[in-house]
């Protein structure tokens, strides 16, 4: 290989855009699915209680923020896991 050169493919947006959609509908191994239930309804959780109608002290408000941003994170993570094992 010559000087300077890598082995790396260079891969366009779009391969990384397809990858993540062809992800997204694999398989997802059973720990993730659980794990990605109890965030949807973590992050409802914080929905509620950010879109109650009563006036609720801000630092109730404020942990719900980072609650719903933590779930969805954390459910959108547990889309994307693709198990390896190639038999299932």
């Amino acid at each position: 290989m010559p000087a300077g050169t890598s082995n790396k493919q260079n891969y366009s947006p779009n391969h990384y855009i397809m990858n993540l959609i062809d992800r997204s509908t694999q398989r997802t191994p059973k720990f993730f699915k659980k794990l990605q239930k109890a965030s949807l309804v973590l992050t409802g959780i914080a929905a509620a209680i950010l879109t109650s109608p009563v006036a609720l002290p801000g630092i109730i408000v404020g942990i719900a923020g980072y609650l719903a941003t933590a779930g969805a994170v954390a459910a959108a993570i547990s889309q994307v896991t693709v198990s390896s094992d190639v038999d299932q």
